[in-house]
């Protein structure tokens, strides 16, 4: 499902907003923003249940270095995870947005044939094309965490 078919446009966005909304209208607010991130975990994995898997875990990962981060750990290691935290995240855009472009110049400057990239390189495009809405997906989850675990006395909602 892609943000320009009608099954979005015509089922899933109205579904997904008159459910927020409904929520919101009620005053379960810490519901509506789950019941909007479980709705954008759904969209994803109508797309790849695989690369979901993927997204989960590099949710996790990014709560859990946050998390650590925002302790009350030693200086050096509450920098290392953050550290570490960024470092998984280029390292998971770089694999999934980058790896074909830079294996065809690689490959480019040893002389190899196109032929023998071009399955790769189909796997990269569709790779491309799942990380874009990954990445929507990884900014909803920050801005629902945010909101989550926030002071409910500095609410503005």
């Amino acid at each position: 499902m892609v943000f320009s078919s009608y099954d979005f446009l015509l089922g899933f966005l109205p579904l997904t907003l008159i459910g927020f909304y409904a929520l919101r209208a009620a005053g379960m607010r810490r519901l509506s923003v789950s019941f909007l991130l479980l709705a954008s975990l759904a969209f994803y994995g109508v797309w790849s249940l695989w690369h979901l898997a993927l997204l989960i875990i590099s949710i996790a990962g990014n709560y859990f270095c946050g998390r650590y981060a925002a302790s009350s750990a030693p200086d050096a290691a509450r920098k290392t995870a953050m550290i570490a935290g960024v470092a998984a995240n280029l390292l998971l855009i770089f694999w999934f947005k980058y790896l074909g472009f830079a294996g065809s110049n690689f490959a480019a400057l040893l002389g190899v044939t196109f032929a023998v990239l071009s399955e790769q390189e189909q796997r990269i495009a569709v790779n491309e094309r799942d990380h874009a809405q990954a990445l929507y997906i990884a900014e909803a989850a920050v801005c629902v965490a945010r909101t989550w675990f926030q002071d409910p006395s500095s609410s503005n909602a």
